[in-house]
């Protein structure tokens, strides 16, 4: 898939918006083992990269959601890359930690073995990241394939001013 393209729901990459987000379990950078039901019970943020060219973009999400909303929006960053057999995990979260400020280790989680990448069906090796709004109960209230800047990132801004009324 080129860098840009764009799909409104995700309904051939993703989990649909209005389905719960599935079962999945990572690590986060402190080496805790992190389940995607913790991100129930407040409105979240989850970005997904699934190749290291989309990391710069997933970053550029953060930062923008930081930026506009401070830091009391939940986000969680997905780093799900199949990485090739001779790379274990702990190697794989060592290389993460030498590019991830500290204050966001728990928030960034690495999928194994491609289990994120499986379970919220995202195309391996996008150059654009994936990101998601979940409402309170876990279901996904808006989603995009795309850069920051694109314009169907409106979506997502208006999904997170959604949560604040």
């Amino acid at each position: 898939m080129s860098m840009g393209v764009l799909l409104p729901t995700l309904a051939l990459a993703a989990v649909p918006v209005g389905q719960e987000l599935p079962f999945f379990v990572g690590t986060d950078l402190t080496g805790t083992q992190r389940r995607s039901s913790e991100l129930t019970g407040q409105p979240a943020v989850v970005i997904a990269a699934t190749s290291r060219a989309a990391s710069g973009e997933a970053q550029a999400w953060a930062n923008e959601i930081v930026q506009r909303q401070g830091g009391d929006v939940p986000l969680v960053t997905l780093i799900a890359i199949d990485l090739p057999f001779f790379i274990p995990d702990d190697v794989a979260l060592g290389m993460a930690r030498d590019r991830i400020p500290h204050r966001y280790w728990d928030q960034t989680w690495l999928g194994g073995e491609g289990d994120i990448q499986r379970a919220l069906q995202l195309e391996p090796g996008s150059d654009t990241p994936y990101v998601f709004t979940l409402d309170s109960r876990g279901r996904i209230t808006d989603a995009i394939h795309g850069r920051v800047g694109d314009p169907a990132a409106s979506r997502i801004w208006r999904s997170i001013q959604a949560w604040r009324r």
